[in-house]
């Protein structure tokens, strides 16, 4: 398995900006043999990363489908990057490092938008999401660098700051864009565009054209006469189409009437009076030279810091690797996964945990709820206080009001003292309701108004207690048919159901069975002093082919089962329940995933290190560097996995 690079050079400009086409790209590449896929859209410049065992597919892909559509060319088709190299690659891009791509600070910000469509479409799983991750936490480190910050300067970030210096403040800036010419606008346009809440017009001598192009562009199309009218106070005109003097002339009595404008010119031969034209003091022009040529400057500063001051590259490859060739590869917050359904519920975790935003969890019964409630606890701003977890149907209906609201002394018959609830124990932390459905109508009720009012009422008191929670629920039924049936109060399932995340059961994430069965094989050795390694073949059948239909949760308590009786170091089918070992075994096809059923982690190992050695000619002290690891622990590895020194021997230093 092997992480590719490609770029595509100079494709259509009209297409690159719709997600359409690359949605459709996403929904080809499931169809295909390629596991993961992530394609990145700059000014003239399409990135693709890939993963895949065999570059021959991929490359099929983007020749048939993705340089057609893009009416370009694959230009890297015959040496892609690959591994170590496309993951540095990678990193380049998301520090302004690489020659030809933006300095851009924001391009950061553009990447997150094109990751996000590529985790919405499922092409991207366990692989890419740690590239993208590391990737993004290496740019917004960078980012807090002085010099970087000081040379981080872009075009709009100067007509701003200009602006600035010549009104005082930029609340109410506008853009008047002359010309119709895409082509020539496109870049600089979609550049100033990003600067967020101003308004964008566009001005051409016929209007026709001006309405096309303005549609285009996303700026508003405009006539001579609100061309003029427009003209108000702190506005900036950026003129493509060479205009020179006679633009000058239709903005000199706005001018005059104390407008501050700020007029940006294209240089051309017959343009050359125009910064010597006679105009009023606050009628500022600016040439696009001038302008560029400073942006270049504090460019070329960026990018000189950053080859000579390594950003650490080398440490967050071989951090890369280190994680690809573990465990932790399929763990996220205690949650164990490799499946691509999965690796969108992490991100979704990832982008409500840092909020108090109310989250339903569905699934079925053992799917993990609780895990990912925990997960989302962790992650979040309340980490620090309780996480404090009730099961709705585990407390019978005439001690669950008292156990969630808490009670006075003398409130009922047996309350000899008073007692807070699991709410306001819960209080500056998180509450999860594991089985929410269940919850009875009078409960609903006084949880509805936790919600709404954040205070609760002891039972047998009339003074409110304030309380602070974030409140995350679970269930297994269908709370929108509960609601239907009025067996739920629809206005508390729209409170709870804020954010819902399906967990989908194990039948459909078999991919993930090996990968647990693992993890919790590995967990009991460390716990109990024994030493089981693997599973025998028909152990690994059965479970591929049998349903779970008590998920991950069955499948646990199998394995400790078959950990306690088991002795040998194997697991067979005889360890195994009897409805187990009568199972029939099922052909099962793979879906597609970042790590096929018949791999392992050692085979993906040796695989990269055969690539490292014996295909790239890498040296071993650089090989080892790259894998993070010793060069007496390479030579090991190389003995485990057959690689001999007749094979590598250019590659030995003397």
């Amino acid at each position: 398995m092997h992480i590719y690079q490609y770029s595509i050079k100079k494709p259509k400009s009209g297409i690159i900006k719709r997600d359409d086409w690359i949605k459709d790209c996403y929904r080809k590449f499931k169809k295909s043999e390629i596991n993961e896929l992530f394609i990145i859209r700059q000014n003239n410049l399409v990135e693709v990363f890939a993963v895949g065992s065999d570059s021959t597919v991929i490359i099929k892909l983007l020749n048939d489908y993705i340089s057609q559509k893009l009416n370009s060319t694959l230009h890297t088709s015959d040496n892609p990057l690959v591994d170590h190299e496309a993951l540095k690659y990678f990193f380049e891009i998301l520090i302004g490092r690489k020659e030809g791509l933006p300095a851009d600070p924001r391009v950061l910000l553009q990447i997150r938008k094109e990751f996000n469509l590529a985790l919405d479409e499922g092409s991207v799983g366990s692989i890419l999401t740690k590239m993208y991750r590391q990737g993004e936490k290496i740019g917004n480190d960078l980012q807090n660098d002085p010099i970087i910050k000081k040379n981080c300067v872009v075009y709009p970030e100067v007509l701003l700051d200009i602006a600035k210096k010549i009104s005082g403040n930029f609340d109410n800036f506008q853009f008047i864009f002359i010309g119709a010419q895409i082509s020539d606008m496109h870049e600089v346009v979609n550049v100033v565009k990003r600067t967020e809440n101003l308004k964008y017009y566009l001005y051409h001598d016929d209007f026709s054209k001006a309405y096309q192009s303005g549609i285009e562009l996303g700026c508003i199309p405009i006539n001579r006469t609100q061309f003029t009218n427009q003209l108000d106070d702190n506005t900036i005109l950026i003129d493509f189409e060479k205009s020179g003097v006679k633009i000058i002339n239709w903005i000199i009595p706005a001018a005059k009437r104390n407008k501050n404008l700020l007029y940006i010119y294209f240089d051309l031969s017959k343009n050359k009076q125009v910064a010597t034209s006679s105009h009023p003091p606050n009628l500022y022009i600016q040439s696009h030279t001038q302008i560029t040529g400073l942006i270049d400057t504090h460019t070329r500063n960026r990018r000189y810091y950053l080859q000579t001051n390594d950003p650490g590259l080398k440490d967050e490859i071989k951090s890369f690797y280190a994680w690809l060739y573990s465990d932790d590869r399929f763990v996220f917050n205690n949650i164990v996964s490799a499946d691509r359904l999965m690796q969108k519920v992490f991100e979704l975790m990832r982008r409500i945990a840092p909020s108090d935003i109310n989250v339903l969890i569905t699934g079925e019964t053992g799917t993990g709820k609780e895990l990912v409630a925990r997960a989302i606890h962790q992650d979040s701003l309340r980490s620090d206080a309780r996480f404090v977890a009730v099961n709705c149907s585990a407390i019978p209906e005439t001690l669950l009001e008292g156990e969630l609201f808490g009670y006075e002394k003398g409130a009922f018959t047996g309350a000899i003292s008073a007692k807070k609830g699991l709410i306001e124990i819960a209080s500056g932390g998180t509450l999860f309701l594991d089985e929410i459905g269940d919850l009875p109508p009078t409960i609903q009720v006084k949880l509805l108004r936790v919600l709404q009012e954040r205070e609760i009422l002891h039972i047998g008191s009339t003074t409110p207690v304030k309380v602070d929670i974030r409140l995350v629920t679970a269930t297994n039924h269908n709370l929108e048919e509960l609601t239907q049936e009025g067996n739920f109060r629809s206005d508390l399932y729209y409170r709870v159901n804020t954010v819902q995340i399906n967990l989908p059961a194990l039948r459909e994430r078999r991919e993930d069975i090996p990968i647990l069965t693992k993890y919790f094989i590995n967990r009991l050795n460390r716990n109990n002093g024994k030493q089981i390694n693997k599973i025998s073949e028909e152990v690994h059948k059965r479970f591929i082919s049998y349903d779970w239909p008590g998920n991950v949760r069955e499948l646990e308590n199998i394995i400790e089962r078959a950990f306690a009786v088991s002795i040998g170091e194997e697991i067979t089918v005889t360890d195994l329940p009897t409805r187990l070992q009568s199972y029939p075994i099922r052909k099962y096809t793979a879906r597609k995933e970042s790590v096929p059923l018949d791999s392992s982690l050692k085979k993906i190992e040796a695989e990269h290190i055969r690539d490292l050695l014996i295909n790239k000619k890498i040296k071993l002290s650089d090989a080892a560097n790259i894998l993070g690891i010793g060069r007496t622990t390479l030579w090991r590895k190389m003995r485990e996995f057959g690689i001999f020194r007749d094979q590598i021997d250019g590659n030995i230093e003397v």
